[in-house]
């Protein structure tokens, strides 16, 4: 399997922009548009801080303006890590773990020191990949928003017509699900990973309820034999 852990939010930002003219978003009762624009301008700064020697992209802030859906793909992902690497210490030889965590990813758990689902994003999200100019700003500003209800607000930016869901969660604060799609595609190769592990484990598991059956069957009828032949030397 190629490497399955990839750079995603590149795609937001590393098209060539063609400029447009709007009035962009004016109103923003809701406070949702700020929010957006919040998350851009980190993105920015985390795109900067990135290629200098003394400053380091703050990725705890990028994950905190995720919403929950965005972030329990990582909680899944990284569950679905821990789950292949189990069934790789259960179901393979001892001198097979380290080709099969490579081949699989599950080695990343150990040589990138991915011991949760936040330590999973850090590791995907490339903030050097991100590019920031005059036709990437175009692109990411707000053309227009669609307030759907209280805690939901659509907001259309210039490029390509792309719609960025912002969502108020329980705790009031406003959140982007707008990565989404893109962190589905990033994930996806590690649960088509854990899909595949699982179906060699169930046939693999199923081959051993098969040899424990019969080896559970060969002693009881060495158990029966050896009673009828205590039975009939001493009738």
């Amino acid at each position: 399997m190629r490497h399955i852990l990839c750079i995603f939010i590149s795609c937001l930002v590393a098209f060539s922009f063609s400029a447009c003219s709007s009035q962009g978003c004016v109103n923003d009762s809701t406070g949702a548009i700020a929010a957006y624009k919040s998350f851009i301008a980190s993105l920015q700064a985390c795109a900067a801080a990135s290629h200098t020697t003394n400053k380091a992209c703050d990725k705890r802030k990028i994950w905190d303006m995720l919403d929950s859906q965005t972030k329990s793909q990582f909680l899944d992902a990284y569950a679905a890590l821990v789950k292949i690497d189990r069934i790789i210490e259960t179901y393979f030889d001892p001198i097979e773990h380290q080709y099969m965590r490579t081949k699989t990813g599950t080695n990343l758990l150990k040589d990138a020191n991915i011991n949760s689902y936040e330590a999973l994003f850090e590791y995907v999200f490339h903030p050097e990949a991100l590019i920031f100019n005059a036709n990437t700003e175009s692109g990411v500003e707000c053309e227009s928003s669609n307030t759907l209800n209280d805690n939901v607000v659509n907001i259309q930016i210039h490029y390509n017509g792309q719609v960025f869901t912002m969502i108020r969660e329980s705790d009031q604060v406003w959140r982007t699900s707008g990565l989404l799609n893109y962190v589905n595609v990033a994930l996806d190769p590690i649960f088509a990973s854990e899909s595949a592990m699982t179906e060699y484990a169930k046939g693999n598991l199923a081959d051993e309820m098969t040899r424990r059956s019969k080896v559970r069957q060969y002693f009881l009828d060495e158990l029966d034999r050896r009673k009828k032949q205590n039975e009939q030397a001493n009738p």
